[in-house]
């Protein structure tokens, strides 16, 4: 198993646990943190930090589902490519949590590009409830 996970004031925990794949591998850059599993080759981790870290003017959403994207146009995953998801979670006690997005893609073609789709739909959303 793989796990990453970071926080607003630059806090990150990743772990890559004995039992997976050799072509696993995790990083933690100046503003992220970044891991994957049975991957085709590891340096599109180092890459997925770069493009996050070059991209520091956008929205964080936006950052990450480029990220993902760039990671499947790469076809990073040796066992291809079918679900994508992006989860941001709201700081603690936030009343409007609902403008922070969750979003899946269990079983699609393309699945960076269908959630690139759904968090426009989403970014237009929020622009009404603002």
């Amino acid at each position: 198993m793989s796990f990453a996970r970071g926080s607003l004031d630059n806090q990150f925990t990743t772990h890559t646990g004995s039992e997976c794949e050799p072509e696993s591998k995790h990083i933690i850059g100046k503003h992220c943190v970044a891991s994957g599993n049975s991957l085709v080759n590891t340096g599109i981790i180092d890459h997925m930090v770069a493009i996050f870290e070059k991209s520091a003017s956008e929205p964080l959403s936006q950052r990450l589902v480029r990220v993902i994207a760039e990671a499947e146009k790469s076809n990073a995953d040796k066992r291809g490519k079918q679900s994508a998801a992006l989860k941001i979670i709201a700081p603690n006690n936030i009343a409007q949590w609902y403008m922070y997005p969750d979003l899946r893609v269990d079983d699609h073609e393309y699945p960076a590009m269908e959630l690139s789709r759904l968090l426009a739909l989403f970014i237009e959303q929020q622009k009404k409830w603002s």
